[in-house]
C-alpha cells in the first residue's frame, strides 16, 4: 500500500479555522495578546449580552477606575450607592461585564484576562 506524504494529509486532516470576519471589530487591548483579542471580538460577536467592543471598553473604565484616585471612594457591591452614576454604577457595571467575559473564554485567552484583572483588583 502507498504511503501518502505527510504534507498532503496534514492538509487533509486539519481542523477548518473559523474565517476572519473583517466586520468584527478587534481592538489591540492593553495587556492582552492579539489571539485573545480576536477571542473576545469573537465572543462578543456570538454572544446576545454584549456588543461590539464592549469589553474594550469596559476594561478601559475598570483601569481608570483603579488607576485614579477615585476609588478610594469604592462603594461595596451590596450597597445602593452613593447616588453618583459615575462613580458607582458605571465601574462595578464594567467589572461585571469583565468578570463573565474573563470566564466565557476558555482555555489560554481566559487565563491571560483573569490575570490581567487580578493585577488590576491588587491596585484597589
Amino acid at each position: 500500500m502507498p504511503r501518502r506524504p505527510p504534507g498532503r494529509l496534514r492538509a487533509e486532516t486539519t481542523i477548518p479555522r473559523r474565517p476572519h470576519d473583517p466586520a468584527l471589530p478587534q481592538p489591540k487591548i492593553k495587556g492582552l495578546s492579539w489571539r485573545t483579542a480576536e477571542q473576545i471580538a469573537w465572543l462578543e460577536h456570538r454572544s446576545p449580552h454584549l456588543s461590539p467592543a464592549m469589553t474594550h471598553q469596559a476594561l478601559l473604565v475598570w483601569r481608570h477606575f483603579v488607576l485614579t484616585h477615585h476609588h478610594r471612594s469604592w462603594v461595596p457591591p451590596d450597597s445602593p450607592g452613593c447616588g453618583v452614576w459615575g462613580c458607582c454604577f458605571k465601574p462595578r457595571h464594567a467589572r461585571s461585564i469583565l468578570y463573565r467575559v474573563a470566564h466565557d473564554l476558555g482555555g489560554v485567552p481566559g487565563r491571560e484576562l483573569r490575570t490581567l484583572l487580578r493585577r488590576l483588583d491588587r491596585l484597589l
